[in-house]
């Protein structure tokens, strides 16, 4: 986790960003992202979230695209999907914390696979917002980032 500890100190400062890492929570299989994103205070959706969830899951290079560009690129400004390649290797140096057995999620994979702009589930109000959800047998994280235009 010590990676992974480094990544966060760096990149957690940034604006609209929350995060958290520590034990992963005890819930049922469906509960265990929303058990996550509330060790941060989510969903703050008016909507609310409920167990059924429409968050997709990802692949380890993937999940490491995510987390560079969340954690160093604009949604509204920047270039979608096309973090630095120095950013995309601390990530997934960082994700390394996690054992094989990680389960990765996002909202907006498609995205930075070079989709359109769109989420496939929002826990805020803002106008835009991505991260990640990641959890193994023992460890758990979330990093999300809000962020208005």
């Amino acid at each position: 986790m010590e990676q992974l500890t480094a990544f966060l100190k760096r990149f957690g400062r940034r604006s609209g960003a929350r995060y958290w890492v520590g034990p992963r929570p005890e819930a049922r299989a469906k509960a265990l992202p929303r058990a996550i994103a509330s060790m941060v205070g989510y969903p703050t959706s008016v909507d609310g979230w409920t167990d059924r969830y429409d968050l997709q899951q990802i692949d380890r290079e993937t999940a490491a695209q995510v987390l560079a560009f969340a954690a160093t690129e604009s949604m509204a400004y920047g270039q979608h999907g096309s973090p630095r390649e120095g950013h995309r290797k601390l990530a997934s140096a960082a994700l390394e914390s996690f054992n094989g057995d990680a389960v990765f999620l996002t909202n907006t994979a498609d995205w930075i696979k070079g989709g359109s702009v769109t989420w496939s589930v929002t826990l805020t109000d803002a106008t835009f917002e991505t991260g990640l959800i990641a959890y193994d047998a023992a460890n758990a994280l979330i990093y999300w980032v809000e962020e208005e235009d």
